[in-house]
């Protein structure tokens, strides 16, 4: 049996998906109840569950071989840190999994996260990666670069319907973001596979480009002359901006994919596809 955690979220879900076209049996955990019964019909069992509280998960991973944790922070808040969840909650979970005799564990972490991370979330999953390495356990780490979703649902949906569109920074840091239901199929089929083991794979799509150029593409694509712009960095800080969020402006996010690609077997889909593939008359 495997159990997956974060289920309910977006990467979740992709997982869960991909754990039923390969017809894998799974219980699913999530935080947010309402979120866990769109996944209902895909698991064998759903349970709300606070990783953050070690009692949340007494006896939910009895009789589980594989876990797979999707678990993460979008932002920090007063009350939630990343140290709290990325970290601290992973790492319950981690404990009860060995305590409970599991195999192999799966972790969705992020491209940056290593020793020195700058930003507060990677140093929170560097710590979980830490902790992984050292427990004794099968693991199998995936690094995403990105997602498309943000690509596609926010880029491409402000290039359609708006006549200027802001960006931070100046527009020539790359990205290479990789399809949710793509990284859902790796880690499916990283589930007890043996050449997985142990390793911590970077991922993301097959394409790398500049901000600017996925700009380009969209104004080419919509036909649309769309006024872009460029807000420099200490700028968008002196209004607010988050500064975890500003690091990410500043470095690039991509990656070597040649590994990932040959221990799975699979092609992954270019944004410009998916792009192509999307029915605009309904966005």
């Amino acid at each position: 049996m495997i159990l997956l955690a974060g289920a309910a979220g977006t990467l979740g879900g992709a997982v869960a998906r991909a754990l039923k076209r390969e017809d894998l049996k799974f219980i699913a955990i999530d935080v947010n109840a309402d979120k866990l019964k769109t996944i209902e019909g895909l698991a064998e069992k759903t349970a709300v569950c606070d990783m953050s509280k070690k009692e949340s998960l007494s006896g939910i991973l009895k009789g589980v071989k594989t876990v797979i944790s999707t678990v993460g922070l979008q932002r920090e808040s007063e009350n939630v840190t990343y140290m709290d969840v990325d970290y601290q909650g992973n790492k319950n979970l981690l404990d009860e999994a060995k305590a409970q005799g599991a195999e192999q564990f799966i972790y969705v972490s992020a491209l940056a996260t290593k020793e020195d991370a700058p930003r507060k979330v990677h140093q929170a999953k560097w710590l979980m990666e830490c902790a992984l390495r050292d427990s004794g356990m099968n693991y199998t780490i995936f690094r995403p670069s990105g997602f498309m979703t943000d690509y596609i649902w926010y880029f491409g949906k402000e290039m359609k319907s708006k006549d200027t569109f802001e960006i931070l920074g100046t527009g020539e840091m790359k990205v290479q973001p990789i399809h949710i239901d793509d990284l859902g199929t790796c880690i499916a089929k990283a589930v007890e596979n043996k050449k997985a083991y142990n390793k911590a794979f970077p991922v993301g799509g097959p394409e790398q480009m500049t901000l600017n150029q996925i700009l380009e593409f969209y104004q080419e694509f919509f036909n649309r002359n769309v006024h872009i712009v460029r807000t420099p960095l200490e700028e968008a800080e002196k209004r607010g901006m988050p500064k975890d969020f500003l690091l990410r402006m500043k470095t690039d996010s991509v990656c070597d994919i040649t590994d990932v690609k040959n221990t799975f077997g699979l092609k992954f889909r270019s944004l410009k596809d998916c792009v192509k593939e999307v029915d605009w008359s309904k966005v």
